[in-house]
Order: C-alpha cells, then structure tokens, then sequence
C-alpha cells in the first residue's frame, strides 16, 4: 500500500510539474507576442511633418481638400507597414476618407472624422439608405488620430496600418484607389463634395501640379484618373457618399 501510494502521490507531482511549465510556456509565448507588437508598433513612426522630401501631396476638390501622406514600411516579416495621413479641408464640416479597389463606395472601407464628438474611427460603406456602418472596437486600430477645426478649417490626422485582416489592403508599392468627402456640416450626412483618386505609393513622392482644369466640383460624385495631377473626369460613381 505504501508502495502505491507513493507511486500516485509521484505521478501527481509529475502531472502539477507538466501543467506548471505548461502555464509558464504559455505566459513566456504570450509575453514574448505582445512584446514583438510592441516592438513593431514603436519601429513604425511617421515621419516628420516638416521633412517635405518624405512626404507627398494631392490637391482634392479643387484646391479646397490637400492630402498629405507617407507610407512607413516594417523590417519584420509580415510587413505591416503603416499610412500617415492628414486631410485639411479649407471649409468646417467632417471628412472622409475611404479605401476602395472598384471606386465605388458600395463594399468601401473608411476613415471618418466627426469634429463636434472629436472621433476619427473606421466605418464600411454601402449602398444602402444609411451609407456608412461604424466598425467594431476591435476593428478601430487608427493610431494618432485627431480632428480640429481653426479660423475655418479642418484638419484630420491619423495612422493605419496597410494590411488589416478582413479589410481592403492598402499596397505600399502599386495603385490604390481611395474616395473622400467633405461635409455640408459637421453631422454625418450627405456630403458637399467627393470623389475618387488614385496613387501609387512607390512612385516617390512630389507636390501636386495645379492646373486650370483642376475646378471645384470637378470631381463630385465621380471617378477620377490621376494624370500630372489633373483629375480627368469619368464615368458617374460614388454618387451620394456617406449620406443617410
């Protein structure tokens, strides 16, 4: 009997020592995970706004949207590169931003900035009778993010990631189609102007070339083909964008 209970008392300790260094690899893995996050998260910064030379530059809706942008990419494998973005509108109201490989808003992805709650966060849009759809919190990834309004303008600041699961990939070297929009007003409701555009965020980055052709309402409510940055009008899509 003394025999066999000290061969279960010694199986038991086996078993306590296995889960235990069970637990303790699990910590250590979930340690090490978060730590290789955090790692990735601090490599990637923006660059700084006064270096124009890594920055490029748009010109949208005549003149009245600038999108000003850099794209940062990671040293780790999964290249989980980031989107620095900032949108300054020359009028008050909310401003969108949208991701959307056909052009259309239908099946598009967006960053909108609403400036009397103070929120910049990630919506799908649709073609529904409501438009725009808030994401989930764990969707909402958006780093320095912000929107501020001054002597009558906008300006909307904020960080994405280029590859997010479950949404569309914005590629750091290749076209990208992307919608905006600006607001009649602060409220999200149909807006005053938007439209399409695309860049290529391999090309390097230059300031936008001011055209005579380039007119406000030139590109509402339309596909737009980025030439020497002249917007060349298309056929008639995103039509009504984030309205509800």
């Amino acid at each position: 009997r003394l025999l066999r209970l000290n061969e279960t008392q010694a199986t038991q300790h086996i078993k306590h020592q296995h889960a235990t260094t069970t637990m303790k690899l699990m910590h250590a893995a979930s340690t090490l995970s978060t730590l290789l996050l955090a790692k990735e998260a601090a490599s990637l910064t923006c660059p700084d706004a006064s270096s124009s030379k890594e920055w490029g530059q748009r010109e949208l809706y005549g003149g009245y949207l600038t999108f000003t942008y850099a794209t940062v990419t990671s040293s780790l494998p999964e290249e989980r590169g980031i989107l620095c973005a900032r949108l300054e509108s020359k009028m008050e109201s909310y401003i969108g931003f949208g991701i959307s490989p056909s052009g259309r808003m239908n099946g598009g992805e967006a960053v909108i900035g609403l400036p009397d709650e103070g929120t910049v966060k990630k919506y799908t849009l649709s073609g529904g009778p409501r438009n725009a759809y808030l994401m989930d919190d764990s969707n909402q990834t958006l780093m320095d993010e912000q929107i501020t309004q001054t002597d009558g303008k906008t300006l909307m600041v904020f960080t994405k990631y280029l590859l997010e699961d479950g949404e569309h990939d914005i590629l750091a070297t290749g076209e990208n189609v992307f919608l905006y929009a600006l607001g009649r007003s602060n409220s999200l409701a149909k807006h005053e102007g938007g439209g399409a555009f695309k860049i290529d965020f391999g090309d390097p980055p230059t300031p936008p070339t001011p055209t005579a052709d380039n007119k406000k309402g030139t590109e509402s409510g339309v596909m737009g083909k980025t030439i020497a940055g002249t917007i060349v009008v298309g056929a008639g899509l995103v039509a009504v964008w984030f309205g509800l």
